[in-house]
């Protein structure tokens, strides 16, 4: 945790209670000595006064989402109690919350400890959505996902140059496929297709020919859950 405040009792008593607790804590006492510091070194989150001489909390703060948004960087704002219209602004500013500096520490504490858990939650969505990236390039398979929900497909860019298309050029809707479907393999696409929404049939997997956009026919091994 990066504490910054520029009155060294308050940074010291709750350097030393956040300590307590199993946190690293690296204090400072200024903006321009936290922003030098997230220039070096990695935070999960900063605890930050907005009462500050020469860079504000809220100067500080819009400096730091220059380089760093919400979910990689939280920041908690430290504030007076009837600092509100402050409160507002730093929130419309990238602030992830705020804690009065008159609080009692286990309701700080918990605010810390519920957006550091959130920022490691999305560090691993992150993480596992670019593993899946690599794995669709890796594969150079042409990948669809269907949302029966709102009737949208998506269409990934290897599908779209199997069929000598653009990324432009396919729209987010069945028929950008089956409208491609040969006429002598249709019928069955469409029934495998209806079964397996219908949950009669587990995988779908068949092979068909698609219409490339140079006017042949290409054949293809369809596979969906």
């Amino acid at each position: 945790i990066l504490l910054v405040d520029d009155e060294p009792l308050n940074r010291d008593m709750l350097a030393r209670r956040l300590e307590r607790k199993g946190f690293t804590v690296q204090p400072v006492a200024s903006g321009r000595e936290a922003l030098e510091q997230i220039a070096r070194e990695e935070f999960d989150l900063v605890l930050l006064d907005s009462m500050m001489p020469e860079m504000s909390g809220l100067q500080t703060l819009k400096r730091i989402r220059e380089q760093s948004c919400s979910s990689s960087l939280p920041v908690i704002m430290v504030t007076a109690v009837t600092d509100s219209a402050s409160v507002v602004e730093a929130l419309e500013n990238g602030a992830n919350d705020y804690v009065n500096n008159t609080v009692d520490f286990p309701v700080a504490l918990v605010r810390i400890r519920n957006h550091l858990a959130r920022r490691q939650a999305e560090q691993v969505l992150r993480e596992s959505e670019e593993r899946y990236a690599l794995a669709m390039q890796g594969a150079n398979d042409g990948l669809w996902d269907w949302d029966f929900r709102t009737g949208q497909v998506y269409y990934s860019p290897r599908w779209k140059s199997m069929l000598g298309l653009a990324e432009n050029e396919a729209s987010a809707t069945p028929e950008e496929w089956l409208s491609r479907v040969h006429p002598e393999d249709k019928a069955a696409l469409l029934a495998l297709l209806e079964a397996v929404r219908a949950g009669d049939r587990p995988i779908l997997e068949t092979e068909h020919r698609l219409e490339h956009r140079d006017g042949g026919y290409v054949w293809v091994l369809a596979r969906g859950v």
